[in-house]
């Protein structure tokens, strides 16, 4: 059972969010020239990610073309009466503009640059159709730099009307490479955009763009980097010394570059496959049924698969060996291993990702460390001591690199062509690809600047549930934020949470309990989270105690030694960071609570029975409008319409200790039925003072309930 303090049911809509704070959205700034905002470049309207307008242009008057006469001579501009607005990207990515909703037919331009030195980046005309309106405009994921994009609206040969249009913003990783670049292997091309996976041969890199579309770049003196024509979107990637893999949207193999050993000679009938890997002459592939099949070059047994090998996962090619990860989590290698690459460590146990460099190998084990062996001449196989959990590795000849768990990359082995000195650009990445003497990494967003990358936290940090990072949201104006704290006001709520599992039993050896705490609302930093443990049974002994694990990032051992069969109940209580409670929300938005009592802990000594419970207690993030007067909560103490005597981010009217009279929870000087309901909202335990714990004795119940009615009617003030 979960129970929250009665304020976090004060939840408005999304749409009455929005309504609200619209005309903070949309406000246009004043123009000390006395011209209609939005005219002309000099004064352009902010536009913000979401809904924009609506703005007649008829009260607006032509502007110039910038620069020179250049709005597309297929929109026939004409002497056309326009609107501008501009978009500040905080960072490269790509924008998608739909004029859709407009009430007459709309030309666009879209520019960059700074007014009087515009450069036009894009036009259109009628790209709203099929799917949308005839006659409007749509332009989708156009590349955008960093910095202003101006958007320019008019009429089709000289039409007006209503402008109202729909902005979106998508954030672009960066992709940067370091080391070896003799043959331009690490000079990622410009406007590469947006990148989903990465592989690096000896002298060459490949990438799979957002669209699925494939770039290559470095040598190609045996065609490594010739793709094919036709070959369509890809959804996997894989480079050897001189060769290419890919596999297509249907499932099938592209093999393409040297093929002296037959490496790129993709076997008749293979079928569809879902993962490939390319060695420095041979290819693997796991195939639908999660068998493996090799071709290419087999010197050394690396291209024979062994019998029996079962169901696999994941596979990986080095030189001249094969490394698989089987169903069970298990390793298996074939092939060369004059280096020690194949022999792998006894009691490795599962693990969840290999690579494999020329001469080593690298595993990522069930529990996030690190394991690597082979060739270690440069301390490739050196695994930095505190490396601690990561979620990516990569392989070269001589180095390895990983991926942590906070996007921070690190790198080990040789750096003697600077294929370890990671650029500072690369704070928070999630794709990375190991070349023979090149690393090559995709940064992607951090927007707080806390070292996490973005997609890390969206779990704990998206509480409008849109995919976006909340300081995302704010950064890009997407979402008002009253206060500048970095989380959007419409997901923002100073709210006391109690959450309690209530009795969980028997507790005991093989008998482990979790509680999940379903929409956890994710803690206010710097606050910390105070985690109390209270339990009855068989912990009286050394060896008897209770673990308490949170995510990856809570793990205590509770109670031992404390309480044993009817000596009552023990409470211990603890701190953890709120980052690492947000961190340990899982993408469902539950938190999930696991009580581990030690293999001496016996369940079933206790007559009175063995119990275990959790309580979880701090300040969190909700959305609200606690008054119910229809302006959100943030908003309403920016813009001075509510006091907040105790500046805690509440307004009065919503706190038992500033209502009008004992009772008017909602401030409107009158106790009734709304009130009533407040009150019978949060029925039950509370946080003492809570809304509706009139005596404020951490309950609500007939007390109160006889206070407020008590109080019926019009306040005495």
């Amino acid at each position: 059972m979960q129970t929250h303090t009665p304020i976090s049911r004060f939840r408005p809509t999304l749409l009455a969010i929005i309504s609200t704070c619209a005309g903070l959205f949309l406000a246009a700034p004043a123009w000390a020239g006395g011209e209609t905002p939005g005219d002309d470049c000099f004064n352009a309207l902010p536009a913000v990610v979401g809904a924009n307008g609506p703005v007649n242009t008829a009260t607006m008057t032509p502007s110039a073309d910038p620069p020179g006469n250049d709005s597309c001579a297929s929109l026939n501009w004409g002497n056309s009466r326009d609107a501008w607005w501009v978009f500040d990207a905080p960072i490269a990515g790509s924008v998608t503009v739909a004029f859709c909703d407009s009430d007459f037919d709309t030309s666009v331009v879209v520019y960059q640059g700074s007014c009087g030195a515009l450069a036009r980046i894009a036009c259109d005309d009628d790209s709203c159709a099929p799917a949308g309106p005839l006659y409007q405009s749509k332009i989708s994921a156009l590349k955008v730099a960093a910095g202003p994009v101006y958007v320019r609206v008019g009429g089709y040969a000289a039409q007006t009307g209503n402008v109202r249009f729909t902005l979106a913003f998508a954030a672009a990783g960066s992709t940067e490479c370091w080391g070896k670049n003799d043959y331009g292997q690490c000079t990622v091309p410009a406007g590469i955009g947006a990148v989903t996976a990465v592989a690096a041969g000896d002298g060459h890199t490949v990438a799979i763009k957002a669209n699925g579309s494939v770039v290559c770049w470095g040598s190609n003196e045996l065609g490594q980097c010739a793709v094919p024509a036709g070959l369509g979107a890809v959804t996997g990637i894989d480079a050897g010394n001189y060769h290419t893999v890919a596999i297509k949207a249907d499932g099938s193999v592209a093999c393409w570059g040297w093929n002296f050993d037959g490496q790129s000679t993709v076997p008749a009938g293979l079928g569809a496959v879902t993962a490939v890997a390319a060695g420095n002459y041979h290819t693997v592939a796991i195939k639908a049924n999660r068998s493996v099949v090799c071709w290419g070059y087999n010197n050394l047994g690396q291209s024979t698969v062994p019998a029996g090998l079962g169901a696999v996962t994941s596979v990986a090619a080095g030189a001249s060996h094969t490394v698989a990860i089987k169903a069970n989590g298990s390793v298996v290698c074939w092939g060369g291993n004059a280096y020690g690459e194949c022999a792998v460590p006894a009691g490795l146990g599962a693990v969840t990702a290999v690579a494999a460099g020329s001469y080593h190998t690298v595993a990522i084990k069930a529990n996030g460390s690190v394991v690597c062996w082979g060739w270690n001449f440069d301390g490739q196989c050196s695994v930095p001591a505190g490396l601690g959990t990561v979620a990516r590795v990569a392989a070269g000849d001589d180095h390895t690199v990983a991926i942590k768990a906070n996007g921070s990359v690190v790198c080990w082995g040789s750096n003697e062509l600077g294929q370890l000195s990671t650029p500072s650009s690369i704070r928070t990445a999630g794709v990375i690809g190991a070349g023979l003497y090149h690393t090559i990494a995709v940064e992607i967003h951090d927007c707080d600047r806390n070292g996490t990358a973005d997609r890390l936290e969206i779990a704990a940090h998206d509480c409008d549930a849109n995919g976006i990072h909340d300081c995302w949201d704010a950064e890009t104006g997407s979402i008002e934020d009253c206060n500048s704290n970095g989380l959007g006001d419409r997901c923002e709520k100073t709210l006391q949470v109690l959450a309690n599992s209530g009795h969980l039993g028997p507790i005991g050896a093989a008998h482990n309990q979790t509680f999940v705490m379903a929409n956890a609302a994710p803690a206010l930093e710097p606050d910390r989270v105070t985690v109390r443990v209270k339990a009855r049974g068989d912990f009286s002994g050394g060896l008897e105690y209770l673990r308490v694990r949170i995510g990856t990032t809570f793990d205590v051992q509770a109670l031992g030694g404390t309480v044993d069969c009817g000596a009552g109940t023990t409470t211990q209580s603890f701190t953890m960071d709120a980052a690492d409670f947000n961190a340990a929300i899982d993408a469902d938005g539950a938190l999930r609570v696991r009580l581990e009592p030690s293999i001496a802990v016996d369940w079933n000594l206790c007559p009175e029975g063995t119990w275990a419970e959790v309580e979880l207690s701090y300040l969190g993030a909700q959305p609200a409008d606690c008054n119910l007067n229809g302006v959100l909560d943030s908003c309403e103490l920016a813009d001075g319409l509510s006091p907040d005597t105790n500046n805690n981010g509440v307004p009065d009217t919503c706190e038992t200790p500033f209502t009008a009279c004992p009772g008017d929870f909602d401030g409107n000087n009158t106790v009734s039925g709304s009130d009533l309901g407040a009150l019978l909202g949060g029925w039950g335990p509370c946080p003492p003072g809570a809304l509706g714990d009139m005596d404020s004795n951490g309950v609500i119940n007939g007390a109160d309930l006889g206070a407020l009615l008590g109080a019926w009617g019009p306040c005495d003030n």
